[in-house]
């Protein structure tokens, strides 16, 4: 039967010989999958079911069978193996469950999302289990009844995470999975996502229209406002602001950042230069290599040569092994270069040696050495005024110049004062252990009229120094501590913070943690540190313990009685 209808390829022919021995030896049937070769020569799939026969005197007669082309199964096989794929890598929870509410499956996304240790533990849950307290009930009562009626329903609920206990706002679109006979329900799925990031962002246009004064937006205006924002959020991560001034630099941005260019940054001290270097590498074909960030200024001019290329082992004082530079170090992706305007005149040639070249040798070495890594550069000096004097090259400036990016001062920025406020608030909360729901509207406004001469790192320092002094949950800013000075080489410098408490208000915080401390022995952290005696975190009393000058080591004896602590 086999041979005569539909040979089998070469490759089965062995296979099914021993099959059919079994037949023969009396196997009463056999269900075997091979693939088949139509007359035509084309291959198919195909289930092949036979049972012996024999005649009266129990001599083998042949084969009685069925071939079944599953080609059509093969592909319902691949479809539904996509299908699974498609579940289980979906970035949003998918879950399915019985008309009674036990689990039945939940995606890998689902498990993280309600903190759910694997498949055993998903069914030895209920789905009310997932709603968090009194949205339980609602669930039970209402969403799970209607949406088996309806046979779909979108809402949005309370979800709570079983490892954690921590509950968050989920969207949800339900649906029914009928019954493949009688189209009655037969299960109940949902998709559902996490919305909290959603939700923080109507909050906080909430708490800025009441900063700003602006309740009467239109709906179109907070719309864009909205979609302004998420933009910004997914490309510009780190990047806070909406303001003209700054979609203008991003905009540039968004053109450069796709192409190998290089970029000049320039801007006024403190105005997040790095930040838009960041952004230009995270938006680029480069964003899976190595961003590698060097400070110019920081380090002595002598050394700036070996720190960029590298040096190999005695080539100077010192110089006990081989050492890789930072331009090695960002091999296949970006490297910056803030303040670019320090590096010396020798160190410029080699630098315009890699721009043009692509290779470069390590101090003390002699073997070129090719590279291929995109440079961004960054400086808050007027590099044509350096040409004029002779401390910068031109050659190297232009190389570097080829796509200038401008970023602009706070003071251009102000409609975004309230935006970085909120940020560093935010920020510094998390760190001191400390809730500030409000800003005072007077402190709101000083900041916004403020000239911010040191631009976001001054409006950062400010609110942090704030933070650690204030009391209370409403957030206060006393005029005084905006002074900042410019130094005689016309650089701003870190402003004198004037505090806002009281001398006596400081000197009783003050005496009260110097208390704790010598009760302590100086030990701030642990069950008998001085945090638990003053009920605060660690984080928080050393803030408060750096805002006050007091060095926790004196304590370890007490020299305010001149004797050893017992």
């Amino acid at each position: 039967m086999v041979g005569q209808y539909a040979p089998l390829p070469e490759s089965e022919q062995e296979t099914w010989n021993h099959q059919e021995e079994q037949l023969r030896a009396g196997q009463g049937f056999v269900n075997y999958q091979a693939p088949r070769v139509r007359r035509n020569g084309s291959v198919f799939p195909a289930t092949i079911s036979a049972t012996p026969l024999f005649d009266r005197d129990g001599s083998y007669a042949g084969l009685a069978g069925l071939i079944i082309d599953d080609t059509k199964r093969q592909e319902q096989e691949v479809e539904r193996q996509m299908l699974t794929a498609m579940v289980q890598n979906s970035p949003d929870f998918v879950g399915v469950a019985n008309l009674h509410g036990d689990a039945v499956f939940v995606n890998r996304a689902g498990q993280v999302l309600f903190g759910l240790d694997g498949d055993e533990h998903v069914k030895r849950t209920n789905v009310l289990e997932y709603f968090a307290g009194q949205e339980r009930a609602a669930a039970q009562n209402e969403l799970i009844p209607t949406l088996i009626r309806q046979r779909q329903l979108e809402f949005e609920t309370v979800g709570r995470n079983f490892r954690t206990g921590k509950n968050f706002p989920i969207h949800c679109a339900g649906f029914v999975i009928p019954d493949a006979k009688t189209d009655a329900p037969a299960f109940i799925a949902a998709v559902a996502r996490d919305i909290t990031e959603g939700k923080r962002a109507e909050e906080e246009l909430r708490r800025l229209q009441e900063q700003l004064g602006t309740e009467n937006l239109s709906l179109k205006e907070q719309n864009l406002f909205l979609r302004q924002e998420f933009q910004h959020g997914e490309m510009f991560k780190e990047i806070i602001g909406s303001s003209r001034a700054l979609e203008v630099t991003l905009a540039r941005v968004e053109k450069v950042a796709p192409t190998d260019s290089n970029v000049l940054i320039t801007g006024e001290t403190g105005t997040g230069k790095e930040l838009i270097a960041h952004a230009i590498h995270m938006a680029s074909p480069r964003a899976d290599r190595s961003f590698v960030s060097f400070n110019c200024a920081t380090f002595v001019p002598s050394l700036i040569a070996s720190e960029l290329f590298g040096h190999e082992r005695g080539a100077f004082t010192g110089a006990e092994q081989r050492r890789l530079g930072r331009i090695e170090l960002a091999e296949g992706g970006t490297i910056f270069l803030d303040e670019v305007g320090d590096i010396p005149a020798e160190t410029q040639v080699i630098l315009l040696r890699v721009l043009q070249e692509r290779e470069f040798q390590r101090i003390g070495g002699n073997k070129a050495i090719r590279t291929d890594v995109r440079v961004l550069a960054a400086t808050n000096r007027d590099l044509q005024a350096a040409i004029e004097a002779g401390t910068f090259r031109s050659d190297l400036f232009y190389r570097l110049n080829v796509f200038p990016v401008q970023v602009p001062p706070l003071r251009e920025r102000r409609g975004d004062i309230p935006l970085l406020v909120w940020h560093f608030v935010r920020q510094y909360a998390r760190k001191l252990g400390k809730q500030i729901p409000q800003i005072e509207q007077r402190t709101m406004e000083l900041l916004q009229s403020y000239p911010w001469p040191g631009n976001i790192r001054q409006l950062q320092n400010v609110i942090e120094t704030s933070m650690v002094v204030g009391e209370g949950d409403i957030l206060t800013i006393d005029e005084r501590m905006m002074s900042w000075g410019v130094s005689s080489q016309g650089r701003t410098e870190p402003p004198i913070f004037h505090m806002p408490l009281s001398e006596s208000r400081l000197d009783h915080e003050r005496k009260r943690i110097e208390d704790a401390l010598t009760l302590c022995k100086g030990q701030v952290d642990g069950p008998s540190g001085a945090a638990i005696s003053l009920g605060m975190p660690p984080s928080t009393l050393r803030s408060r313990m750096k805002a006050l000058r007091i060095n926790p080591h004196r304590f370890k004896t007490d020299q305010r009685l001149g004797r050893e602590s017992s």
